[in-house]
């Protein structure tokens, strides 16, 4: 899995307590280096009894988009 792959995933996690991911979609826009910082900002777009999808977008310093993702999770214990 990419860097970026797993900097969305872990961002994306974050945001979703109790529940595990069964989908995640990333769309590569731009190059980043290897040793760039880059910053993922997570949100969740849908909150079901089942499931619960997120999107994510990963930033360059200076704020150029390099990616952006989505997931889709399974929820694996009750809402709190």
């Amino acid at each position: 899995m990419s860097r970026v792959a797993e900097l969305a995933e872990t961002a994306m996690t974050t945001e979703v307590a109790g529940a595990e991911i069964l989908d995640l979609k990333v769309n590569y826009i731009s190059h980043s280096g290897a040793d760039e910082q880059l910053t993922a900002t997570a949100r969740v777009v849908h909150a079901g009894r089942r499931t619960v999808v997120t999107e994510c977008r990963i930033d360059a310093m200076g704020g150029r988009l390099v990616a952006t993702a989505s997931a889709t999770f399974a929820v694996t214990r009750d809402k709190e």
